[in-house]
Order: structure tokens, then C-alpha cells, then sequence
């Protein structure tokens, strides 16, 4: 049924979830050893943390920003920005030591947020950041293909991706997926997350969507089947991390009794990513 589905040139625009659906990848901010380099990346700017003592307050900042924006929002499926902890882990580092570096002539610790920003500060100890805490990164088997059939049919292809976006853009880029996506849209740089229907609602009115012509696909039952019901989209689901089918069963209806007037039928299981052409 959903091969038929699918198939069949019913759908006009694809969106797509990515980690988990179009790129496998795997993170460990927990490793002491980690929170040691990022320390030391830290102190070449002058903010001086222990790793224990860094990585405490990197978690305190995101906690506090994170509780702040669901009050002013009214709402949970929030999405900070996380520009604005690396910005402030610099400036209320414990202990602070004098450095000569300049930019544009202004030391460095003169340097306004603004100014931070459009140096590219924020941008290069994000990607570091990210880097040195990521394991693996690459594209599951016959996604590229994928996309690029889907392209070749005339196709739109967007991405909703529960993010950041100051170093998801780079790792989009760094696999080689960026030039297949009409538009991006990344939690982080609309302060909402899946599966808020908001998000994937702007996205779709932005385009003109409509809903009986357009699929959605992902990995997570929560996030993404919830956030496709809630728009009343049909939804792929892959399971790269192995959920029982009979889990999986159970998941889907509970999502079916949360959204009156869809069914099981409007979720197309998938065995892995990049089949859904075959």
C-alpha cells in the first residue's frame, strides 16, 4: 500500500526530517574528555573553566534559557538558540586572563555580542564545538539518490529538522545534501520544535502546500508522526534503531487516538532510509 502510494505521483512536495532519517549521526557530550577541549578552546579567548566546571554551567545557561523561553512562548516545544549560551560562557567565565588577540583592531574582550557574531566567533567555537563532540556523520545508503530522483520527477523536497542551526547548516553541507532541498527550515532559527504543528505549518503556508499533495518523513512516531497528523499529512516512518514492530504498532495508535480523523493507514513503514522510490 504505501509503495503503491508513493509511487503513484501523488505527492507533489516532500519534507523530510534529518538526523535519524537522512543522516546517521552520533554525539557524546558526556565525555569528560570532551568537556577538556572545550575548556581549553575556551581559555584561548581568555574565559578560564575547569571541563566538570564548564560543563555545569553550559548546562545551567541552556536550562535557564530553556525555562525562560517556554514562559514567555506559553508553550513546551521550544527551541532555544544556543549562539547566546556559547556568547555568555565567555562572558561569565569564573576567572577571566588577559589575551592580545584583536579583531579589527579592537582586542578581543572589547568585542560587543554584535561584533562577536559578525566576526564569526560564534559560528567557529559552535562548529568546534560540535565537531569535537560528534562520532560519526554521514548519509545513510541511497538517501542522495533519493533526493536526487525526487528532484529529477520535479519534485520539492524541504527539510523540518528539530536543530541548531549554527552548526546543522555546515554538517547539511559537509555531506552534501544542501543542494537538494527547496528550503530548510531548523528549530533553532524559529524558537519552536516538532511537534508543535506551528512549526510545520509555517513551513507549509510559506509554500502553499497542499496537504493532500504533500508527504512527510521521518524516524520518530512522537515527533514526526505527531507533527504530520497534526497538519494531517501522510507520514514515512523509518526505524534505523530497531523498535519492535509490535512497539512501533503500539506508538502509531496511540498517536491515531491522539488526533481524531487519522488511522494507521496514513503512516507508510519504511525498512530503511532511501526506499522510499523503490
Amino acid at each position: 500500500m504505501a509503495e503503491n502510494q508513493i509511487n503513484n505521483g501523488r505527492y507533489d512536495n516532500y519534507i523530510f526530517d534529518l538526523y535519524g532519517t537522512l543522516i546517521d549521526i552520533h554525539t557524546d557530550e558526556e565525555n569528560p574528555e570532551f568537556w577538556k577541549q572545550v575548556a581549553a578552546m575556551y581559555r584561548v579567548y581568555g574565559a578560564v573553566y575547569t571541563p566538570a566546571g564548564l560543563h555545569r554551567t553550559y548546562l545551567k545557561f541552556v536550562h535557564e534559557a530553556e525555562r525562560k523561553m517556554r514562559r514567555e512562548a506559553g508553550h513546551p516545544n521550544i527551541e532555544i538558540c544556543l549562539d547566546d549560551v556559547f556568547v555568555r560562557l565567555l562572558r561569565e567565565a569564573p576567572e577571566k586572563i588577559d589575551i592580545a588577540h584583536r579583531v579589527d583592531g579592537r582586542l578581543f574582550a572589547e568585542l560587543s555580542d554584535v561584533q562577536l557574531q559578525n566576526c564569526g566567533w560564534i559560528y567557529d567555537i559552535a562548529c568546534v564545538f560540535r565537531s569535537l563532540s560528534r562520532t560519526r556523520l554521514r548519509v545513510y545508503p541511497g538517501i542522495r539518490e533519493t533526493l536526487a530522483e525526487l528532484k529529477a520527477r520535479g519534485k520539492k523536497v524541504y527539510l523540518l529538522s528539530n536543530a541548531q542551526g549554527i552548526y546543522t547548516r555546515p554538517e547539511i553541507e559537509q555531506v552534501g545534501l544542501m543542494p537538494y532541498f527547496d528550503d530548510i527550515f531548523i528549530s533553532s532559527e524559529h524558537g519552536v520544535r516538532k511537534p508543535d504543528p506551528g512549526f510545520l505549518r509555517e513551513l507549509m503556508e510559506k509554500h502553499r502546500m497542499d496537504p493532500a499533495r504533500t508527504i512527510y518523513t521521518g524516524n520518530d512516531v512522537h515527533d514526526d508522526v505527531g507533527v504530520a497528523f497534526s497538519c494531517g499529512l501522510h507520514c514515512n516512518l523509518y526505524n534505523p534503531y530497531g523498535l519492535s514492530a509490535r512497539e512501533q504498532r503500539r506508538q502509531i495508535e496511540e498517536m491515531v487516538r491522539r488526533f481524531p480523523g487519522t488511522s494507521p493507514d496514513m503512516v507508510h513503514l519504511q525498512p530503511k532510509a532511501g526506499r522510499i522510490l523503490e
